[in-house]
């Protein structure tokens, strides 16, 4: 018994270190692209923000950086939360074999996601930007995960594409963050921005989860056919994200945003 132990123990340890030999080469391929685009963004929007904007020169080193990662942020979520659910809603056998079924939008989105994640974890570790703890776990987590989604025996494609919905917020929290930071923030625009912000998180971040807990107890035993490395990396990812996005909706939208003013006049 203790030799089987160790030779599934094994396996599953060849089998994360082999990954990326199971990932078709034209998935590659959109991984190298939203990487290097992501890179490219970073510089892009400095060489415009320092030439084009007054307020942008006016930041801090510290905001300007913040800044360029919001801008392949903004980009990002622009691309894979419509195409995300547009496969949520319409791919009926996807949401039927939720576990081992597939779709190529799907794998497009994840690609384009590990590529991203990839940039994105780079440009923070290196710069520094908070909170770096959060955000790369969050990276590593769902690259990590992603990565075996679109892998030639690929998994939970539909899981993954019901949580990369939530990318539904990036924009609007990154736009709320730049009227923000240039003082428009008792601006008419600024406060559509932030409840926007706020009912995309409460929408696609916390009203969408029960769906995603009924969808994974309905279809329990084909992810307990999984190897038990996908098994935590999926409940890992599930309820990391999920204790994030609840965490961040009442300490963040809500207090910060709606009731912001209300609050520090109170105080």
């Amino acid at each position: 018994e203790s030799h089987h132990k160790m030779d599934v123990l094994w396996r599953n340890i060849y089998n994360v270190l082999t990954v990326p030999y199971h990932v078709e080469p034209y998935l590659w391929g959109y991984i190298a692209a939203s990487f290097i685009i992501s890179q490219i963004l970073y510089k892009v929007t400095d060489v415009l923000m320092t030439k084009y904007s007054s307020n942008y020169r006016k930041f801090s080193l510290v905001d300007k950086k913040e800044m360029q990662t919001r801008v392949p942020s903004t980009v990002h979520g622009a691309i894979v939360f419509p195409l995300s659910l547009y496969v949520i809603i319409t791919d009926y056998n996807l949401a039927s074999n939720p576990v081992f079924g597939s779709n190529e939008v799907s794998k497009f989105c994840f690609a384009i996601a590990v590529g991203y994640f990839a940039s994105d974890a780079c440009f923070v570790l290196y710069y520094k930007i908070e909170p770096i703890a959060p955000i790369i776990a969050h990276h590593v987590f769902a690259g990590i995960g992603f990565l075996y989604a679109i892998s030639r025996t690929g998994t939970a494609q539909w899981y993954g594409s019901l949580l990369l919905c939530t990318e539904a917020t990036a924009p609007w929290n990154n736009i709320n963050w730049l009227l923000n930071k240039t003082g428009r923030e008792n601006a008419q625009i600024t406060r559509f921005v932030g409840l926007m912000f706020a009912a995309t998180w409460l929408i696609f971040r916390i009203m969408l989860k029960p769906y995603l807990y009924w969808k994974l107890a309905f279809f329990w035993e084909d992810i307990l056919k999984l190897e038990i490395f996908l098994q935590i990396l999926l409940a890992v990812n599930v309820l990391f994200l999920s204790g994030l996005n609840f965490v961040y909706f009442f300490t963040g939208p809500f207090y910060e945003i709606v009731f912001g003013k209300a609050k520090s006049k109170s105080q």
